[in-house]
Formats: C-alpha cells, sequence, structure tokens
C-alpha cells in the first residue's frame, strides 16, 4: 500500500524539487510539506486541487491507497523475463525510504561483477524468502 505521504514525496522527487522548492511552487509553507510527506498532516481538497493543478496527476489514482495492478512491466534480462507490478515497484520504494541502508546495499551487490553476485544472492536469497513468509503471516 503506498501512502500518500511517499506519493507526495516521489511527486516532488520526479519534478527535482526541494521541499522549499515545493512549497513556493504551491505556495504554501515547507513546513506544510515536511508534514505531508512525514504523514503528520494530509493535504485537504485545496491542496490536492493545487497538487492536481501543478502536476498534472489523477487525484482518483493519486488519493488511492491500493495502487493499481495492471499489467506487469516486463524486465528482460538473460536468460529470463521477469514480470515487475506496480505494486512491487511502490514496495520497493517504501522500503529504500524507510530503510535507506537497503537501497545503498542493492546497488553495491549490482556493482559486482556477475560471479560474486551470484554468489550473495544465493546466500541473501533464504532470509528474503523467510522474511516474505513472516510478512504474511502477520497480514493474516
Amino acid at each position: 500500500m503506498l501512502e500518500i505521504a511517499v506519493k507526495i514525496k516521489m511527486l516532488r522527487a520526479n519534478a527535482g524539487l526541494t521541499q522549499d522548492q515545493f512549497a513556493k511552487l504551491l505556495n504554501i509553507s515547507r513546513s506544510k510539506v515536511s508534514k505531508w510527506e512525514t504523514s503528520i498532516q494530509y493535504p485537504d481538497i485545496a491542496d490536492c486541487l493545487l497538487l492536481k493543478s501543478h502536476f498534472k496527476i489523477n487525484l482518483d489514482e493519486f488519493l488511492e491507497s491500493t495502487p493499481h495492478l495492471k499489467q506487469p512491466h516486463k524486465l528482460n534480462s538473460s536468460p529470463a523475463t521477469y514480470h515487475v507490478y506496480d505494486s512491487d515497484v511502490h514496495t520497493l520504494l517504501i522500503l529504500f525510504q524507510k530503510y535507506p541502508d537497503l537501497k545503498k546495499a542493492l546497488q553495491k551487490l549490482h556493482a559486482l561483477p556477475e560471479g560474486p553476485q551470484k554468489e550473495l544472492l544465493n546466500t541473501i536469497t533464504p532470509l528474503f524468502r523467510y522474511l516474505y513468509t513472516l510478512s504474511n503471516k502477520k497480514q493474516t
């Protein structure tokens, strides 16, 4: 589930704006932007209309808490083709925001030569499967 706070932060970051620049563009305070991005406060209807006007977003999709699960994105990588759904991407974005070191670790892993990369992946894959199993047990 993608929270409004994360969506706002992504919208701002994708526009290449700091919180201060984003606030000035919308003619609001920087502290308001900060509160939105930390879920302390949520945008009101007037604020949502400002976001729609400046960033050409669909408010229905923006305000939905569950991302659309449309066709998967195909990542062509030899020898297999991987399917990544929007929900997977959203989950990663939330995890990267919550755990910045995870993003750094994955970038370092990606930069390794193929041999050591596969070796490390073989080591950590069971851990990810275990974490996935635990997270599914908590939801039921």
